[in-house]
């Protein structure tokens, strides 16, 4: 069966009729109107929180879009090593710029998860078709990681002890943590802001295996 060009045109006429746009329009307003005020309030307040995070860990955009101390160069060089090497090549190079005469193997003096964890979100950044340099992957991946942490500690500690606290601690942790903050702020390539995130992250699976009452919660 075949279907004609004019038939498949007046069904997507009458499909955008101001009669039918308008009811589409009632039905999302109505669904929307569902939805308590308080659930509304606290997901935008969970927004904000994420938002005010991502702009606290730019502000150091103010004298550029620089690395900054020298661990993070040291990720950085790891980074230009598997992204021209590939993955196994980091286990096997010495970093002979960075530790002059004796160079630096960074299988024995750097962790894996830091500069992996950059190049990875490189090339996710450019597998989807976004122009971006390594060198501005490192600059901004601790940001994004930052945010992404905030919001997993959110969870961690609304599993605990409630919504309010989700927001307290995600609240402290965009901010007012200034032992997280000064490392997963702009130019500080995935150094403590990969940590808190992973340590979250390994944390909230287990914490959920207790409330299922499927995991002791002592040994």
């Amino acid at each position: 069966m075949t279907v004609e060009p004019e038939g498949i045109l007046t069904g997507l006429r009458g499909g955008l009729s101001r009669e039918n746009i308008s009811a589409r329009f009632r039905a999302i307003r109505k669904n929307l109107g569902a939805i308590p005020r308080a659930t509304v309030l606290h997901y935008s307040i969970l927004t904000l929180t994420l938002a005010l995070a991502a702009i606290i860990r730019l502000l150091p955009l103010r004298w550029g879009a620089y690395i900054s101390e020298f661990d993070p160069y040291f990720n950085f060089n790891d980074m230009r090593q598997i992204t021209s090497g590939g993955w196994q090549s980091w286990y096997a190079y010495t970093d002979f710029k960075a530790w002059f005469p004796f160079g630096r193997p960074p299988v024995t003096t750097s962790y894996p998860g830091t500069s992996f964890t950059g190049t990875l979100i490189y090339q996710f950044l450019t597998a989807i078709g976004i122009n971006v340099s390594l060198y501005d992957a490192a600059v901004y991946a601790p940001v994004i990681l930052g945010v992404f942490g905030v919001l997993v500690i959110y969870f961690f500690a609304r599993d605990i002890w409630g919504k309010s606290a989700g927001l307290l601690a995600a609240l402290f942790s965009a901010g007012l943590d200034i032992s997280l903050l000064h490392k997963s702020h702009r130019s500080e390539p995935l150094v403590e802001g990969d940590n808190s995130l992973q340590h979250a992250l390994k944390r909230k699976p287990h914490l959920h295996g207790i409330r299922l009452g499927k995991l002791p919660l002592r040994r």
